[in-house]
């Protein structure tokens, strides 16, 4: 299990997919706690799905897992440079034992971060540069 801290193995697996499929095109992916849905600034676009995540309450140290994790994505090009940048957002859940707690941040399998990623990549190939990758793996809705 990979925690969202460990933003870096994102940031490689992110490129490496993108280099794959568009060698020579930068995009850089960012964490980013502000962005919001449908909240998507001018000449952004928003992609959000929903994945599998495992939780752990700081306070009661009960753990769950939840298949209603939402991760959002704002992307924005720079077509003319074959680059673009990508803020991603991982919202947490709350305990539903404790009272007053706070929102945890979901723990991830290696499986399913390629999965959240391959279909981002997907996401900006076909808004982008008009082709898939792959079919998407997971019910992400696209926006």
């Amino acid at each position: 299990m990979l925690f969202p801290d460990d933003f870096s193995t994102w940031e490689q697996t992110f490129q490496e997919l993108m280099q794959e499929e568009k060698p020579g095109a930068k995009w850089s992916l960012h964490l980013d706690k502000n962005i919001v849905p449908d909240g998507a600034a001018l000449g952004w676009r928003q992609h959000q799905q929903t994945v599998l995540g495992r939780f752990q309450c700081s306070r009661c140290c009960r753990s769950w897992t939840s298949a209603q994790v939402m991760i959002l994505c704002h992307m924005y090009p720079d077509t003319l440079k074959s680059q673009g940048q990508a803020r991603m957002r991982i919202f947490g859940q709350k305990c539903q034992k404790c009272f007053g707690c706070q929102f945890e941040t979901p723990k991830f399998s290696t499986e399913i971060i390629k999965r959240i990623l391959n279909n981002l990549v997907n996401y900006i190939l076909q808004r982008y540069y008009g082709h898939r990758k792959i079919a998407l793996t997971s019910n992400a809705s696209l926006g």
